[in-house]
């Protein structure tokens, strides 16, 4: 085994160890020494981005025979270096010190049962190269940290609890490392924005997928294949279509807007979805099951929508809470409408979180409550369903309003904790009523408000009594829950679409009981949701894919999906040369681009042409502001052409193309030149003609 101690030389190593025998670089020490000589040593004891006053290096098990004995004995700032081997232990990280392994697989440390197998403490602490194991789940964290500005990389953790939790820090650096096959392999956890600043990676991995951890992001979409999703101090932000599982907190929110989650599966987490100081997000069409502490946990949160979620089998389904005395903010005004919440420990459970709408909820077989009212104020429970729970209703000094919900065979049907000064409001007055109770035993032979005119109204006669404070005057003898699905539709102006011009998408739903309550719009997997109508520019000529889901105020969805096919704009070509020309005159050629309504179309290029047995290029322009574009050229031949602009198009506009006829004339310049060789020929052919009759006449002689 090679174990390198990190002292360098300018990149060097001074000496190192193999087979527990040390060697030396004698060539780096020679430079190391005449270097010194001159005043110019540089030694990197660490390539780490903190400062640290001591240079005390404590290698192990040379000098300590466990890695805890030598933090105990080490100062702030020193360095100790743990060759390979097995170290049975547990330690805690008290000091700023570098903790540095020879490498995953070499350095390993087993733990022997304590709390945590590392926990580190102190600020400014460097841990990096180990095996961290536990015992089948034994240690309740492999790497525990609670300092902040501390670096922890290239390390493997298996088989804790919690494979790494960050608890109340900040300004933390993960690098390289791998988590795996923890019950939950990573989280971090905290309530104010300072506790989920931390620099972590893509680099790390939880069971062979690698942790997103955006902060400050905006406008983006998250990657499918990812194991743990944080979004810190970020808006619009699009989470769709993932499935996450064992961490501390599959998907979380901190201090996060605007931003959508639709389609996920999160499970087997210690909290599914952990939504901290975030506002205006919508959660849709999404399962979380399994989660051992809550499906969903809302703290100081607001404005909110959940809506046709699958929540199953959590210790609570969503669990609204708080740190008042922290944050001094409640949860308030959030929608849930259309979930259902089905054998969880508590379905939905309110703690002091006030002015929530929860509506068109099925709350079934959850084995304690199926909704819990703890120190509410002014939330609207209506029309739910809240069958086969141990409790339907379970209120401590709670305020709120429940009316219209259908109460079938809960053991108890609402469960007002003792000594609680709970004052809930039990119906909507007459002739709306109160709640259906299967177990209500009145009859309904009389009518109105006081009930005490003859013939039925489907109220029953007397109030349901659930303790001396509380009462449902108006019980209904029928379920009122009855609720048509909206009608999804939507029409595009103008009908014809063209690449890069404003296209006006406008909701045309409706719902014939109620009110549209939220749109999804989908564009080629581009999301929208805050608003009815979209306007859109289309960027290809192609075909789009647009999808709008509507949701009622009961949660009720529809879908109604179109194809809008954009096309670019053609464009109208002119053409301005003159119909002839003479030879070896320079020839000016305009062309003008018109969009399809006649205005120019600016800084695009032509192309001019020269047609006659061949095409021959003859120069490029590019239009002003007129949408006019000119060149010169000067003819070198005679006879009949055709000039040609030629347009070839862009993302935006067609192409297009025009040509016009073009006659050479030979022209001043031919004539001159054709006289001058007519010229030549006539006096070579008198002098043939004059020497021809000299000779004859010399013959005669």
């Amino acid at each position: 085994m090679l174990c390198r101690i990190p002292i360098k030389f300018y990149g060097c190593y001074l000496f190192y160890f193999k087979d527990d025998i040390m060697y030396i670089n004698t060539k780096v020490i020679l430079l190391f020494l005449l270097a010194a000589l001159f005043g110019c040593t540089k030694v990197i004891l660490s390539e780490f981005p903190i400062a640290y006053t001591s240079t005390n290096t404590i290698v192990i098990p040379d000098q300590y025979p466990t890695i805890q004995s030598a933090i105990n004995a080490a100062h702030e700032g020193d360095l100790i270096l743990v060759r390979p081997g097995r170290y049975l232990e547990c330690i805690t990280i008290d000091k700023s010190l570098r903790v540095i392994g020879s490498g995953v697989n070499l350095s390993i440390i087993e733990s022997v049962g304590g709390k945590h197998t590392i926990e580190i403490k102190a600020n400014n602490v460097v841990l990096k190269g180990f095996t961290i194991t536990g015992l089948e789940h034994g240690p309740w964290a492999g790497i525990y940290i609670r300092g902040s500005n501390c670096i922890v990389e290239e390390n493997f953790v298996t088989k804790h609890y919690y494979g790494i939790k960050i608890y109340d820090s900040s300004n933390n650096i993960l690098r390289n490392n791998i988590i795996s096959n923890n019950t939950y392999n990573f989280g971090v956890w905290g309530l104010f924005l300072s506790h989920f600043l931390h620099n972590i990676d893509f680099s790390n991995y939880v069971d062979g997928k690698p942790i997103l951890y955006w902060i400050n992001a905006h406008d983006r979409v998250v990657p499918l294949e990812v194991g743990y999703v944080a979004l810190i101090n970020s808006s619009k932000i699009i989470v769709k279509d993932l499935n996450i599982s064992k961490n501390l907190t599959g998907v979380i929110f901190a201090y996060t807007k605007d931003s959508l989650i639709v389609n996920v599966t999160v499970s087997r987490n210690e909290r599914g979805l952990y939504f901290i100081c975030s506002n205006d997000n919508i959660v849709a069409q999404s399962n979380f099951s399994d989660n051992e502490w809550s499906g969903v946990t809302i703290i100081s949160s607001c404005n909110n929508v959940f809506v046709k979620n699958s929540i199953a089998r959590n210790g609570h389904g969503i669990r609204f809470s708080h740190s008042y005395s922290i944050l001094n903010i409640l949860s308030v005004n959030n929608t849930i409408i259309g979930n259902i919440f089905s054998n969880n420990k508590d379905g939905l459970y309110f703690e002091k979180s006030h002015n929530n709408m929860v509506k068109g909820n099925t709350m079934i077989n959850n084995t304690r409550s199926g909704l819990v009212l703890d120190d509410s104020r002014g939330n609207i429970v209506k029309g739910n369903i809240i069958q086969n729970n141990k409790y339907g209703v379970w209120s401590l000094a709670s305020h709120d309003s429940l009316y219209q919900n259908v109460f079938v065979n809960n053991s108890l049907q609402v469960y007002v904790y003792p000594f609680s000064t709970t004052f809930a409001i039990w119906d909507d007055g007459y002739p709306s009523g109160g709640n259906f109770w299967s177990d209500y035993e009145g009859l309904d032979e009389k009518c109105g408000p006081d009930q005490d005119q003859m013939g039925s109204d489907g109220i029953g006669d007397v109030p349901y009594i659930i303790d001396l404070n509380n009462r449902d005057r108006y019980p209904l003898l029928c379920p009122r829950i009855e609720n048509s699905p909206p009608i999804a539709d939507f029409l595009q102006v103008p009908i014809e679409a063209k690449v890069g011009e404003d296209v006006l998408i406008a909701d045309e739903s409706y719902d014939i009981d109620g009110q549209i309550l939220l749109r999804i719009w989908e564009i080629d997997e581009e999301y929208f949701w805050s608003s009815k109508d979209i306007t859109i520019q289309f960027q290809e000529e192609r075909i789009y894919n647009v999808t709008l889901i509507v949701f009622d105020d009961c949660g009720e969805a529809a879908k109604k999906s179109k194809t809008i096919f954009a096309r670019r704009s053609i464009p109208t070509l002119l053409i301005d040369a003159p119909d002839s020309i003479n030879f070896e005159d320079e020839l000016e050629i305009s062309a003008i681009l018109l969009d399809e309504d006649g205005n120019p179309i600016v800084g695009l290029p032509i192309n001019f042409y020269l047609v006659n047995d061949i095409e021959e290029f003859i120069g490029s322009a590019t239009t002003n502001l007129y949408g006019a574009a000119t060149i010169a050229y000067v003819l070198k031949k005679v006879g009949v052409f055709h000039v040609k602009a030629l347009f070839l198009g862009d993302q935006k506009y067609a192409s297009v193309c025009i040509s016009k006829s073009l006659i050479v004339r030979p022209g001043h310049h031919a004539s001159h030149i054709f006289w001058l060789f007519a010229t030549i020929f006539i006096m070579i052919f008198i002098l043939i003609k004059i020497k021809t009759s000299h000779r004859n006449r010399h013959r005669k002689k």
